[in-house]
């Protein structure tokens, strides 16, 4: 008897040690490798170092988790298109809403002056649409396909940046950002919603755990590489102009990453739309499959 069938028949589970330190170090040196590459240039050596570091950590990750007996991602999840759609759309959603909250509190505390009380107030209602947003969805997913509902509020999403990009240096807060906001939360909510739903529905009992964590982890790079990519972005525009040092040309900057942010959104809706399979509605909803049958979709 082997060792993995003797873990397997003592009902116990191996930890992937190796896995969890490849992946941890390898996701820890990519983010910081973005922040040395946004301080000292992508071409400097030390940059070059730790993002070449942390490219052989990840694929050694990848390795390790094909050939490992109880790996910290088995394979046969990501190769669930649903579930790499669901990830991505996530990836994408968190990297906007990191980015958005990084221009947006530097534009509303540098260039127009508000304080910390205000900044937090006037950020107020998006959070507040968010949950609306994520309200309406979870009623909506009764009735509607989990992966339009993702797809529709990462579009909300990406017209939302659209809006806060064309913010000055004098715009007020009632033209210029609330509208912005108020939209972004309601697509926020309902992104998350969607892409919860898509993600999860018709996993085995024994891989929601798996799914959910990567749910988890998707967001956390997210902010953090979303962040770090679009402010060295923003920053390199506004070095380049002639004049880098004035309100206008921070605005300028902000304005970039809020657009690239908004072709990000657009990157996770087609993510997730191409990927999600049609069949998670007959997984929510049997009485939509054929025949009236639930047609379940485990990964076994």
């Amino acid at each position: 008897m082997t060792a993995a069938t003797s873990s397997a028949s003592s009902g116990r589970t191996s930890l992937d040690i190796p896995g969890a330190v490849s992946a941890t170090a390898g996701i820890g040196l990519l983010i910081y490798g973005l922040t040395r590459g946004q301080q000292d240039g992508f071409t400097s050596p030390a940059a070059l170092a730790i993002l070449t570091v942390a490219a052989v950590l990840l694929l050694a990750f990848v390795l390790i988790q094909r050939r490992s007996t109880g790996p910290l991602i088995p394979p046969r999840i990501l190769s669930h298109a649903a579930v790499t759609g669901a990830n991505l759309a996530i990836l994408t959603l968190t990297a906007v809403m990191g980015a958005q909250g990084f221009f947006m509190m530097l534009y509303m505390q540098g260039i127009l002056g508000y304080s910390s009380i205000e900044t937090g107030l006037a950020v107020f209602p998006s959070s507040l649409m968010a949950i609306v947003g994520s309200t309406l969805a979870t009623r909506l997913a009764a009735h509607v396909q989990p992966r339009a509902i993702a797809v529709g509020g990462l579009a909300a999403v990406g017209v939302a940046e659209i809006l806060l990009a064309q913010i000055t240096p004098a715009s007020s807060y009632v033209v210029g950002i609330l509208p912005g906001y108020l939209i972004f939360g309601i697509g926020l909510g309902a992104a998350f919603v969607g892409s919860s739903i898509v993600a999860t529905s018709g996993i085995a009992a024994d891989d929601q755990g798996v799914v959910s964590g990567l749910l988890n982890t998707a967001q956390q790079v997210g902010i953090a590489v979303g962040v770090a990519a679009l402010v060295t972005a923003a920053v390199a525009h506004t070095a380049n102009l002639p004049t880098p040092d004035t309100a206008a040309a921070l605005v300028s900057g902000y304005r970039l990453g809020l657009l690239i942010s908004a072709a990000v959104a657009g990157v996770g809706a087609l993510a997730i739309l191409i990927l999600s399979r049609r069949h998670v509605l007959s997984v929510v909803h049997p009485q939509h499959s054929q025949g009236g049958r639930e047609q379940p979709n485990d990964l076994n």
